[in-house]
């Protein structure tokens, strides 16, 4: 496995503290393109623009929680592999909760929030 250099993306909202995450160039492109299609949505004010033009995954129930597990992962600085065997579960399946693909039921929310410093009901 190769290793890519992240990218700090810094993003401040309402409450003007800033949220810092680590993501892969690929996932920089991405969330640069849907903020720059977000502004062409909200052209009338260029001080907005809503969650839901600028996330839109973060808004689909499917991928949502996977998102959030991704990120929560990154916060506490843990590879998919890392993170899997302290659940006790093989990294392709964590890899596919991550993708939206498997869902992440109540039991595995709970064992999630106790090794990622989180509340259970954030993977649901």
């Amino acid at each position: 496995m190769r290793h890519i250099e992240p990218i700090t993306v810094t993003v401040t909202g309402l409450s003007k503290q800033p949220h810092h995450y680590e993501v892969s160039p690929a996932t920089a492109k991405q969330v640069e393109q849907m903020l720059k299609a977000a502004v062409s949505v909200t052209q009338q004010r260029d001080d907005f623009i809503p969650a839901q033009a600028a996330f839109p995954d973060l808004f689909d129930a499917e991928k949502g929680a996977g998102i959030v597990l991704r990120g929560m992962r990154y916060r506490e600085d843990m590879t998919q592999k890392q993170l899997a065997d302290k659940l006790g579960i093989r990294q392709h399946h964590l890899s596919e909760m991550e993708n939206g693909k498997r869902p992440i039921g109540k039991e595995m929310a709970k064992k999630l929030a106790a090794i990622l410093n989180a509340d259970y009901r954030v993977f649901l």
